[in-house]
């Protein structure tokens, strides 16, 4: 009986072609968000946040979208009062891609997302439910936290 060979990694480019693609797909996505402006009219191909429309609630998202639009025009006061959320997001993303990315190319991760405390993980989600209770709470708060 054989054992069954290693598997190889994919060669040159193909190992990159994921992290590369969703980069891009990012970078696509900023674009039309400098050109077309989500507030307004012409932003109008912006999708609703589908659980907005399926609840008539804010969910813990809803206000991204419009947050990016104003940071990508470097208004990030603005882009905070849609969604405080945004620099936890996107610092989350942003931190997920980079050890993904480090993963294909063979780099170690010695710490990462992957080797935080699962207490970590519970406090994220925590935050985020909070939050999207907090945001829908006929309050001056809850208000405030409304995008």
């Amino acid at each position: 009986m054989h054992a069954a060979p290693p598997l190889v990694s994919r060669p040159g480019f193909a190992r990159l072609a994921g992290p590369v693609v969703t980069a891009c797909a990012c970078a696509a996505g900023f674009v039309a968000l400098a050109v077309s402006d989500p507030e307004t009219s012409n932003g109008a191909w912006f999708p609703d946040c589908p659980f907005l429309t399926l609840t008539g609630w804010h969910c813990p998202g809803c206000g991204i979208t419009r947050a990016l639009g104003r940071l990508v025009r470097g208004d990030v006061i603005a882009a905070l009062g849609y969604n405080v959320l945004l620099p936890l997001i996107v610092g989350l993303a942003v931190a997920s891609w980079w050890e993904w990315l480090r993963r294909c190319v063979g780099k170690p991760v010695r710490r990462g997302l992957t080797s935080l405390p699962a207490v970590t993980w519970v406090a994220v989600t925590a935050a985020f439910v909070v939050f999207g209770v907090a945001r829908n709470l006929p309050t001056a708060w809850g208000r405030a936290l409304a995008p």
